[in-house]
């Protein structure tokens, strides 16, 4: 009895895990998404700090604010909007109305990087790569795990 509710427990954990993967796939792939398509960035526009996007973290001991800008360009005549959510850093570090390289898609601006940000975005891609590989592995082992407790 004990192993079928340990399985029916790991079968829980593996479905939120799951559900998490799945997220971070997603948000994985319109990272890559813009990678993939950077040499085709051929129009370029300055951008400035439109907006600063507050993040509150705190950890045991201490809570801080950090902040990542919120980048208005122009390009075909019409204002676009990119945020910069993985350049998060301390409040203080961004300023309203700094000024921005933005290389975007022609046929379609909403396809975008900002030039300064863009090793950063390479690497926090990479990084998110090597989480999923582990934890696909893992959820594989807990999922093997949780039949066998079952059957």
């Amino acid at each position: 009895m004990e192993d079928k509710s340990m399985g029916i427990l790991f079968l829980v954990i593996f479905a939120a895990l799951a559900i998490w993967f799945l997220i971070v796939w997603r948000n994985y792939q319109k990272m890559n998404r813009v990678l993939n398509q950077s040499h085709k960035l051929t129009g370029t526009a300055e951008g400035t700090v439109k907006e600063l996007v507050s993040v509150y973290r705190r950890n045991r001991s201490f809570r801080w604010k950090n902040e990542y800008p919120v980048i208005a360009f122009i390009a075909n005549g019409q204002e676009y909007e990119t945020a910069i959510a993985f350049a998060e850093k301390r409040a203080g570090s961004y300023d309203m109305n700094d000024r921005y390289t933005v290389c975007y898609l022609p046929e379609d601006p909403t396809v975008c990087i900002v030039d300064e940000f863009r090793s950063k975005m390479q690497s926090n891609s990479k990084q998110k790569l090597i989480g999923m590989v582990v934890l696909a592995f893992f959820m594989v082992n807990m999922l093997v795990s949780a039949i066998s407790m079952l059957f």
